[in-house]
């Protein structure tokens, strides 16, 4: 095979004869998807995901590129034989990673201006079930002359009538053919009927017969596409990589480790036309891809927009730049997991999971975002990406969000024009001073992906119990000798309870939290210890493992053993003076105890005067008013035999506790749906 040298670096260039057969025998795979668009996103997603369902013998198929525009890649495509270099640089849970990859998904490229007959020719091959589009906001309207070339030799103007033309060439050579999928990735909302709105606009005059056949052969599915590419590597990184790959590449591909394409339709008939979900974090078919487009709008998007103004107010050029910052990064992480994160419709743990991923993702080290870029029609992104947020939040916690409120003072900062007398925007010096004064107000709670600081630690490290709390239940196990703890944890995970807390009033209850606790014990299990009275207890039940320490009292010795190992300890109080001490304390969470006491209208009445407290009612909750005490403004419940039953642990019935943790997770999720009574 021949071998074609780069005129700049010398190196060979990638082609036919770097590929190795190991991989997939790519030259004999027909040509299954007919993609608008040579950019480097559909690069990194679209043809790095085929690539790796091929490699996995799940696909078995190639795609087609058309370049709709005079300027993109086809030429590079083709002179390359479709081959180019992915090259994955970032950082998987706190380590760097580089991957590099030779995908070999792409068969060749076509000019639409100058090769549209074999673009035509392309669409009516009967393998050919899919066409993906990515032409930018820009392209994805109805613009310029719409009609179509009778002879079909010449493209028509603009994506849509282009798109509309090779469907009319598939309905006439090939009606009886296999359905057509048709999946839009560019950033519009709803991008599949709104891509189907024009095409059947632009269709009316066709006839009713190619109407038909559009409605019931042609599926267009909304897609959401969330992984961030850069751009071509700078010259230094670009000889560096090429050297040590041994050839050179005009179409390296430089991405993060983080990728989704979420598509929308029904899965298996998706699965049956376009098999590529091999890696189901990376490609996901779902009937209704709304919480992905959510989270990626409220918690990528919004703390983007929300964090922009104030870092160019400091004069910080970059995200990495901004999530490193003592300042910005702290404010941007309390605003993600206290502000953004609650105000979303995504289950509390998916969402705090997500959000660390984001964080991971803005401590990129090769990723160069500039903040200039992002701040584009910063107005509109406001509007609907950080509005909406703060409603949700000063209507679930009747408060505003301080951190969102200064994003949008910044904003209106930012904004405000040298006219107004105000003088020029502040520098780096005077926006650092202005933000640090406001942001020293704001509290700095702790959240998962937070990174402990010296305010952090004063509180213990509460990033665990505040993600396990999410699910909104505390199973207390408090038994006799001889109970299979492992077993009964793998029940109550089972059911989505992961936080246990076994007491020291259950015998052997050190060996049990060591055992819980050991690696890959019980996958999912977050234990903690109970009934912690003394700074010695605290000693001993931190050193067998336990993730978390609850006490009946406040006892300063517990208080800072736990402070001082960086545990979370969750202490007992009852009175409003007890609970405030608690908080005072440096106490995160504070369980109300004994709750049967007083009942939920205690905490709805407590929280009136005291909104920041985070309580957890144990004693007297049950299955049947564990919802009450959520409504009622409780961040969790704690219950004990209500749940782990002694009985039911003494006949091992897993399945029925299972079943019961299930039941009560369902409750404290309705409940947490349902709008708080107000105190009367």
């Amino acid at each position: 095979v021949e071998t074609r040298l780069h005129a700049a670096s010398g190196l060979p260039l990638v082609g036919r004869a770097h590929w190795p057969d190991s991989a997939y025998r790519r030259d004999e795979l027909p040509e299954r998807v007919l993609q608008f668009g040579t950019g480097m996103l559909l690069r990194a997603l679209c043809a790095g995901s085929v690539d790796a369902a091929n490699r996995a013998g799940a696909f078995h198929g190639r795609i087609v590129v058309v370049q709709s525009t005079p300027h993109g890649s086809a030429r590079a495509i083709n002179a390359q034989d479709g081959l180019f270099t992915l090259v994955e640089r970032g950082l998987l849970d706190g380590a760097p990673i580089e991957r590099t990859r030779l995908i070999g998904a792409v068969s060749r490229a076509l000019v639409a201006d100058t090769e549209w007959q074999a673009v035509r020719a392309a669409v009516v091959q009967p393998e050919l079930q899919v066409i993906v589009s990515n032409v930018t906001e820009a392209g994805f309207r109805l613009d310029g002359d719409v009609r179509p070339d009778a002879t079909g030799a010449r493209a028509p103007a603009g994506f849509p009538a282009k798109l509309l033309d090779v469907l009319h060439a598939r309905f006439e050579r090939l009606p009886d053919g296999p359905p057509l999928y048709v999946i839009p990735t560019e950033l519009v909302p709803d991008n599949g009927p709104c891509l189907a709105a024009m095409i059947d606009r632009l269709a009316s005059p066709c006839g009713e017969r190619f109407l038909g056949w559009l409605a019931n052969q042609v599926r267009f599915c909304s897609s959401l596409v969330d992984r961030i590419t850069t751009g071509s590597p700078p010259p230094e990184t670009r000889a560096a990589l090429e050297k040590q790959l041994g050839y050179a590449d005009e179409l390296l591909t430089v991405t993060e480790p983080y990728a989704l394409w979420a598509i929308e339709g029904e899965p298996a008939a998706l699965r049956a036309a376009f098999p590529i979900d091999v890696a189901p974090d990376a490609v996901v078919f779902a009937s209704d891809i709304g919480m992905h487009r959510e989270r990626k709008l409220r918690l990528l998007n919004g703390a983007h927009t929300a964090l922009a103004p104030l870092a160019l107010l400091a004069g910080v050029a970059t995200v990495r730049e901004a999530a490193e910052h003592p300042r910005l990064g702290p404010f941007l992480e309390r605003t993600l997991f206290q502000e953004l994160v609650p105000a979303t419709d995504i289950p509390r743990v998916q969402a705090q999971a997500f959000a660390a991923s984001v964080l991971e993702r803005f401590r990129n080290p090769w990723l160069r975002h500039e903040w200039r870029v992002i701040a584009t029609n910063q107005t509109m992104k406001m509007r609907l990406r950080v509005a909406p947020a703060i409603e949700r939040f000063v209507q679930d916690e009747r408060r505003v969000p301080p951190g969102l409120a200064l994003a949008c003072a910044a904003h209106l900062r930012y904004l405000r024009p040298v006219s107004e007398g105000a003088g020029p925007r502040p520098g780096r010096r005077g926006a650092v001073g202005l933000f640090s004064r406001a942001a020293s107000r704001i509290p700095r709670g702790d959240h998962p992906g937070a990174r402990p600081t010296r305010a952090r630690k004063r509180r213990g490290d509460s990033r665990m119990i505040d993600a396990a709390l999410a699910s909104g239940v505390i199973a207390v196990v408090r038994l006799p000798a001889g109970a299979d703890f492992r077993a009964l944890a793998g029940a109550l995970v089972a059911g989505g309870v992961s936080v246990v807390e076994i007491t020291l009033t259950t015998p052997g209850a050190l060996a049990a939290i060591r055992d819980l606790t050991a690696q890959g014990a019980v996958p999912g299990a977050v234990v903690g210890a109970g009934t912690v009275l003394d700074e010695g207890s605290a000693r001993d039940v931190i050193a067998a493992g336990a993730r978390f320490v609850v006490s009946p009292t406040l006892d300063q010795g517990v208080m800072r053993c736990c402070r001082e190992a960086n545990v979370p300890c969750m202490p007992g109080a009852l009175t409003p003076r007890e609970l405030l001490e608690a908080s005072r304390a440096g106490a995160s969470h504070i369980k109300l105890f004994p709750a049967s006491l007083v009942g939920p209208r205690y905490i709805r009445e407590v929280l009136a005067p005291l909104p920041f407290l985070r309580l957890v009612p144990s004693g007297g909750v049950s299955l049947d008013n564990a919802g009450d005490w959520i409504r009622a403004g409780a961040i969790a419940v704690s219950l004990g035999s209500a749940l782990v039953s002694p009985s039911l642990v003494a006949e091992q019935g897993w399945d029925r506790l299972t079943a019961r943790a299930r039941a009560l997770i369902d409750r404290v999720a309705v409940a947490r749906r349902q709008p708080a009574e107000a105190p009367a």
